[in-house]
């Protein structure tokens, strides 16, 4: 049987100890591995401001994931700034946006994970916490796992709303999780719902309104597959979800 071909966003990765060098375009082994290890062929989409090389990517994709990395830049949803933002990366807002609106156009099934979820949320209208301990100093340290330096420390549970694709696909409502992030959803976008959240009440989860397979997750669940069964389910059911549209001509 065919097997489907997921697009895996890059992030754009600057060299701070040679600032004269060239970024780098990739993506952590981790996602390539869990989309692997769903059933699915991964492929890191580049970062270019060039369309039609992005269209025709997208015309042989099969699914979508919209990865984690590095921040997204305030302008894209009417912001200034913060000083605590790191690594932004026009390059990458602009492919990241533009990616994903043809994905939606193609109708194709859509993993959306950290920032991902963020740029899900931001694409319908919502905006973001620029940085959590700022905006909601009483709110946990979403970034403990970071902290740890360990990608599956086990940070906090996530509540998960019954009725939800996620909580169908995991076959639970409350799950142990990672959390390497420093920003969330604030305002939610339209069409949009909340399917998870953080004991603190930081969103963690997000889906769209028209049944379509489009989930977002704002931890790393890429990171938890050896160690969850359950999450090692969402990569399957995503990829199998690809498979079901999958470009034979």
């Amino acid at each position: 049987m065919n097997k489907p071909l997921i697009g895996v966003t890059a992030g754009e990765v600057f060299n701070r100890d040679r600032p004269w060098a060239p970024a780098t375009f990739g993506q952590s082994h981790t996602y390539i591995d869990a989309v692997i290890h769903g059933g699915g062929i991964p492929i890191i989409l580049p970062l270019t401001f060039d369309k039609s090389v992005l269209n025709g990517i997208c015309d042989k994709l099969d699914g979508l994931l919209l990865s984690g990395g590095n921040d997204i830049h305030p302008q894209v949803y009417g912001q200034k700034p913060y000083d605590k933002l790191v690594d932004l990366s026009d390059l990458r807002d602009s492919t990241d946006m533009y990616v994903l609106e043809q994905a939606l156009t193609r109708d194709l099934p859509i993993l959306a994970i950290c920032r991902g979820m963020q740029m899900l949320n931001i694409y319908y209208g919502g905006d973001l916490y620029q940085d959590i301990p700022e905006d909601l100093p009483d709110a946990h340290d979403h970034e403990s796992s970071t902290k740890a330096e360990n990608l599956s420390h086990a940070a906090h549970d996530i509540t998960i709303s019954p009725d939800s694709k996620l909580c169908a696909i995991l076959q639970t409502t409350s799950i142990n999780t990672n959390s390497h992030h420093h920003q969330a959803v604030k305002n939610l976008g339209k069409n949009l719902r909340v399917t998870a959240l953080a004991p603190d009440g930081i969103i963690e989860g997000l889906e769209t309104t028209d049944g379509r397979f489009i989930v977002g997750v704002q931890s790393h669940p890429e990171s938890l597959i050896h160690k969850q069964p359950e999450w090692e389910q969402l990569f399957k059911a995503f990829v199998d979800q690809s498979a079901s549209t999958l470009i034979t001509a």
